[in-house]
């Protein structure tokens, strides 16, 4: 099985980031590529690394701005943001499809809804 290849850049939240990265390590499925502590590198490594995802922590007040402009120069990725203290996370997904709404929902709270 092949596993989902990751970027993770966060570089005002450098213990969030250690974090991250050995909870999707732990995982199996996920292969992290790659460390970004520039977020002007981002575009660059993940066009080298042809990445799945992207683990990005920023502050709330740069989040939409910053997936802005990877969605405009990454196409076909998916954009998980930890936002401020990473206790918020915002998913962002390029070239989304009618069912990724209730497959997202489900996912990430079907158990706890359908109960």
């Amino acid at each position: 099985m092949e596993k989902i290849s990751c970027v993770i850049s966060n570089s005002s939240q450098q213990m969030l980031a250690d974090i991250v990265e050995n909870t999707v390590k732990e995982s199996g499925f996920i292969d992290v590529v790659e460390r970004v502590s520039d977020t002007m590198e981002i575009a660059t490594v993940v066009a080298r690394t042809k990445t799945d995802v992207l683990i990005l922590g920023l502050e709330s007040h740069e989040f939409v701005k910053f997936c802005a402009e990877v969605m405009g120069q990454i196409a076909d990725i998916l954009v998980i943001g930890l936002v401020d203290d990473g206790r918020r996370l915002a998913v962002v997904l390029d070239n989304a499809s009618s069912s990724d709404i209730p497959n997202i929902i489900r996912t990430l709270r079907g158990e706890e809804l359908l109960q």
